[in-house]
């Protein structure tokens, strides 16, 4: 299955974190397919048979080799497609939303404005928050669920998603 991981606290190359050929080699190593490494923020896009045992084992493989020592959140490729095409037609996409990930045991539902926040919730779901920030550029979305969830989050630019559907599923004519 066709999956996008994404690293809390992974910025590849930088202190801390580990380089691209760590992060690939983990991937590759514990059997994953289609590997590609998205911006150096540690998304990765990836296949594999067993994507729990992967991103497990990937994961640890990144943490023996690095200091890098966070959660990584994992969704497939066509539940991402869905949810950028659906904001697509009903959200505005700019450089100030943003998508935040989290354990899916935990739902945010609905539209929440968060006054003093510098963002609003504009959609959520199981694991999931669509956030636009009061300012482009700002990524308050994490550290908002954060402190509002007690779970710990990660997000990414839904323009820089946007692009990634549009390589990994094009349009159909």
């Amino acid at each position: 299955m066709l999956s996008v991981a994404f690293f809390r606290n992974l910025n590849q190359g930088q202190r801390r974190s580990p380089s691209s050929v760590i992060l690939e080699r983990a991937f590759v190593n514990e059997g994953a397919t289609d590997v590609l490494l998205v911006q150096g923020n540690g998304t990765v896009v990836f296949s594999a048979e067993d994507v729990a045992v992967c991103i497990r084992d990937a994961a640890m493989t990144v943490r023996a080799a690095s200091d890098w020592d966070d959660v990584v959140f994992v969704r497939p490729v066509d539940w991402l497609a869905e949810l950028v095409r659906g904001l697509d037609s009903d959200v505005p996409i700019s450089a100030n939303t943003e998508l935040s990930l989290f354990d899916e045991a935990v739902a945010v539902a609905g539209s929440i404005p968060l006054p003093g926040r510098r963002c609003t919730i504009i959609r959520g779901g199981p694991g999931y928050a669509v956030c636009l920030n009061d300012r482009e550029r700002e990524s308050n979305g994490t550290p908002t669920l954060e402190r509002m969830l007690d779970v710990r989050v990660t997000s990414r630019g839904l323009p820089t998603l946007r692009r990634l559907i549009r390589r990994l599923q094009p349009p159909r004519a």
